[in-house]
């Protein structure tokens, strides 16, 4: 008996442990090259539907830490507005946590160049435990066969983008009300600029995103992301919980493929080094564009009939 009970301390405290470290992470390091997974601001921001999954590893040499898997698509609707859906499921131990959600952006053109996004999304979650791999008989034990934890719930966020020129602004509330939670303090922000070295058909853009988090210390990471020919981008990354991230990807015709590799130091360097994440997105746009267009370029390029088709 006090072996079983033991096991269940260990497992409690292993995932405080993993929802204290890792939840206030971004669900995805990539949100630089898919803004889309972070702001229902951003769906349909690209000329023609994106279809993307990602797979992230948290914690490697660690049995039973954090895996997420990210999938969905997004697409212009009409001349203001796009729609997406987003999938998540994320396993820590025995807990797993599945949600599904789909997204509205609307676009407002404030002038040549300046705009705004407002997107909302809208969804369920479900949470349960998954006790096939314990090795103890869960049968007897009053938490594990508790519904407590095993929950579906109606889920609601919503996020804005402010454009100018070169400049973007997202602003994010990814789970602005939930229904047995009610409304959460939990705010994403994410500014950056890109500068354009035209000569070497290179552009630098940095960002910071900073999050406040209701349960934990808040964070930030700075980030500097390098692309050349709209080809391949290389970022470093570095965020307030003590840990490093290099992240590049490569783009060729209608498919991007990402890789992000995070190296922890200090504590959590006790635990395990590194974490990796990979993504692959589809681009299925109109056959005059050869690359990825972002939608900064977008309200910068084309400023006359097909600029209303967003702002």
């Amino acid at each position: 008996m006090k072996k079983h009970y033991l096991t269940i301390c260990l497992l409690w405290v292993s995932i405080s442990i993993s929802w204290s470290q890792t939840s206030p992470s971004p669900v995805s390091n990539l949100y630089t090259n898919n803004p889309y997974i972070l702001n229902p601001a951003r769906a349909g921001n690209y000329l023609g539907m994106i279809g993307y999954a990602q797979y992230k590893s948290q914690f490697s040499s660690l049995d039973g830490a954090p895996r997420i898997i990210n999938a969905g698509f997004h697409t212009p609707f009409n001349n203001f507005s796009g729609l997406g859906i987003r999938l998540q499921n994320e396993t820590k131990g025995i807990f797993e946590n599945f949600s599904l959600d789909g997204s509205y952006a609307h676009a407002i053109r404030l002038s040549p160049g300046q705009g705004l996004l407002l997107g909302v999304s809208l969804g369920i979650q479900n949470r349960q435990l998954d006790l096939d791999g314990l090795a103890l008989d869960p049968s007897n034990d009053p938490v594990l066969n508790s519904s407590t934890y095993e929950e579906t719930n109606f889920i609601v966020g919503t996020g804005i983008t402010y454009i100018n020129n070169d400049f973007e602004l997202d602003v994010v509330l990814p789970r602005l009300l939930e229904q047995e939670e009610g409304f959460s303090q939990h705010i994403i922000a994410l500014a950056s600029y890109e500068f354009k070295i035209q000569a070497n058909n290179l552009a630098i853009k940095p960002s910071v995103l900073y999050q406040n988090l209701p349960y934990s210390n808040n964070q930030f990471d700075v980030n500097v992301m390098a692309t050349y020919n709209n080809t391949i981008w290389l970022q470093p990354t570095y965020r307030s919980n003590n840990s490093f991230l290099a992240m590049l990807g490569y783009s060729y015709k209608y498919m991007d493929i990402s890789y992000s590799c995070q190296l922890y130091q200090g504590e959590l360097a006790e635990i395990s080094r590194f974490s990796h994440e990979v993504g692959i997105y589809i681009k299925l746009i109109n056959k005059k564009a050869s690359n990825i267009v972002r939608q900064r370029d977008w309200l910068l390029k084309h400023k006359n009939d097909r600029f209303k088709r967003r702002l």
